[in-house]
């Protein structure tokens, strides 16, 4: 079972866990339990349902609010993105672009910029990477959310307009943001 946190405002027409994971080791085995009978399987889906109610706890309580969301996103905080060995993963790579609109509407403007700058410098690092659609797209729109940062009304809209166009693709209500 994944648990984790879907950021709305990266416009997509599927889920994904865009912070979060696996939850791991419900039975003390392990991440997998092979189904033999509902008697065998029960007690292990009710403690699988358990942690995983746990894991949704632990994230509401991670991210109350933008400004905190910022934070851990951003890694000022014990828990945010780390670099191995000169390595940076992909999901890190797509968190900064994260931190950085999670910075724009905490109206932490310069941070939000060094978020994006990161995303922009990193990707023209990678010039000799032959680019994918979706590449070109989230590189574009990198560049776009950086200039907006500075304009926190019109930083403001664009993400509330890309929240709305998520929350439209996967057939979800429209909802009041706290931003």
């Amino acid at each position: 079972m994944n648990v984790g946190v879907n950021w709305l405002w990266n416009a997509k027409e599927y889920l994904s866990l865009d912070y979060g994971s696996r939850v791991m080791d419900v039975d003390g085995e392990g991440q997998y339990v092979e189904y033999q009978s509902d008697e065998q399987f029960r007690p292990l889906a009710l403690k699988l349902a358990e942690a995983a109610a746990n894991e949704v706890q632990g994230y509401r309580d991670r991210f109350p609010d933008v400004a905190t969301a910022a934070a851990v996103l951003a890694g000022t905080d014990e828990r945010g993105p780390r670099e191995r060995d000169g390595l940076v993963r992909t999901g890190d790579v797509l968190r900064w672009l994260d931190a950085g609109i999670a910075l724009g509407l905490a109206v932490q403007t310069a941070a939000a910029q060094a978020e994006f700058d990161r995303y922009l410098d990193w990707h023209a690092a990678q010039a000799s990477v032959e680019r994918l659609g979706y590449e070109v797209a989230r590189y574009d729109r990198a560049r776009e959310l950086r200039e907006l940062a500075s304009d926190t009304d019109a930083f403001r809209a664009r993400i509330h307009s890309d929240v709305a166009e998520s929350r439209a693709m996967l057939k979800l209500e429209a909802a009041e943001l706290p931003f």
